[in-house]
């Protein structure tokens, strides 16, 4: 839940938080809700984009996905064969 927060909503809304706390401080009176928007989306996807880059797994590995045997959940295992 803490990644999603840090990954997708954070950087989807620091952008106006930080204009609201300059808003404030400067009682200017216009949003500029376009230019946030985009802010937002482009830090959205730089920031999905370096987890992806950053997060991958070796080549090469062999995920099993999690099964039921015996009446037990036996979890996923990701098999990297270093």
């Amino acid at each position: 839940m803490i990644r999603i927060i840090i990954i997708y909503i954070l950087p989807l809304l620091a952008p106006t938080v930080i204009y609201f706390i300059w808003r404030k401080k400067t009682k200017r009176q216009d949003i500029p809700w376009i230019i946030l928007l985009i802010l937002g989306l482009f830090l959205l996807g730089l920031s999905a984009g370096a987890y992806t880059l950053l997060e991958r797994s070796p080549a090469g590995s062999v995920y099993t996905a999690p099964k039921f045997i015996n009446g037990e959940i036996v979890p996923a295992v990701l098999d990297t064969n270093e």
